[in-house]
């Protein structure tokens, strides 16, 4: 029985004296652990910052575009106007011309039947 409390007690001053080397380890390691959780927020922030400038950016540059494809849409609804009365003029001239073939058929079709 005295053996076994003599090697008890030395078992017991190990692990005391291991953990008296492993609570300062710890400590050390707590805090390690608040200073990356610092470090992580502060990276968080920056990169929502970050993304929030890009998106932005991205915003201003596609309102640009927009504004740029406004304008462009402007110069060419007047175009297309225009090149809508050109049509409506050309189908105009073809109907004529058509007419006028229609009667030249007409008329050489009845000379030819005169003749």
């Amino acid at each position: 029985v005295r053996e076994l409390a003599l090697q008890s007690g030395h078992h017991v001053r190990d692990l005391a004296l291991q953990s008296g080397h492993l609570i300062p380890r710890l400590q050390n390691l707590t805090i390690d652990v608040r200073e990356l959780s610092i470090h992580l927020r502060k990276l968080a922030l920056q990169s929502t910052s970050l993304i929030v400038n890009d998106v932005r950016e991205l915003a201003l540059q596609s309102g640009h575009h927009v504004r740029d494809l406004a304008l462009q849409s402007g110069h060419l609804i007047p175009r297309l106007q225009n090149l809508t009365i050109d049509v409506r003029e050309l189908s105009i001239h073809l109907r004529k011309l058509a007419l006028q073939s229609t009667s030249l058929i007409v008329n050489d079709v009845r000379e030819l039947a005169l003749q």
